[in-house]
């Protein structure tokens, strides 16, 4: 697979100087396979900036804490993190971008879309469960499991998307 060599260049004005320090260059060079190609080779769809933004947001739970609230929540384990990154594949194939993404108290991730008065919340546990809560101010809740696979996550973002259109 082709790499690609990125280099950013960090100017001597951009670096604090102080007798004890002094001035300097600093160059960072990183390795990365060209976006075309990874997706390709991935069976991806094409993913914007934004969308990167999320996915490297998603792999960042991984590196929390036990207690990483300030009381006592479990961090995200693998197979949520696993499971979040399905659905959000599935809702970046229908541009359906999620207003909140974060780790759950309960012990896994959570993804939040919001329109208006309609909520849906997807809770990806650390045992592989899956349930969306869907939410209308003020009235009533529906909680529903759904299946940790391509296959249902495509369905359920299709009724996801119909549900905050209605």
């Amino acid at each position: 697979m082709t790499q690609v060599a990125n280099t950013l260049w960090v100017p001597r004005m951009a670096i604090a100087t102080s007798p004890l320090r002094p001035a300097f260059a600093l160059r960072i060079v990183w390795q990365e396979t060209p976006r075309a190609i990874s997706d390709a080779v991935a069976g991806k769809v094409p993913c914007e900036d934004s969308w990167r933004e999320l996915l490297a947001k998603l792999e960042g739970f991984a590196q929390l804490k036990e207690g990483w609230n300030g009381y006592t929540a479990p961090p995200p384990q693998t197979v949520a993190i696993q499971n979040a990154r399905l659905l959000l594949q599935a809702m970046q194939q229908d541009d359906l971008r999620p207003t909140r993404l974060s780790p759950s108290a309960m012990g896994g991730v959570a993804i939040t879309r919001r329109q208006g008065k309609r909520k849906v919340l997807v809770e990806c546990y650390n045992d592989s469960r899956v349930y969306a809560l869907f939410s209308e101010r003020p009235s009533a809740m529906r909680v529903v499991p759904i299946t940790a696979d391509w296959t249902a996550f495509e369905r359920f973002v299709r009724a996801m998307r119909d549900y905050l259109n209605a």
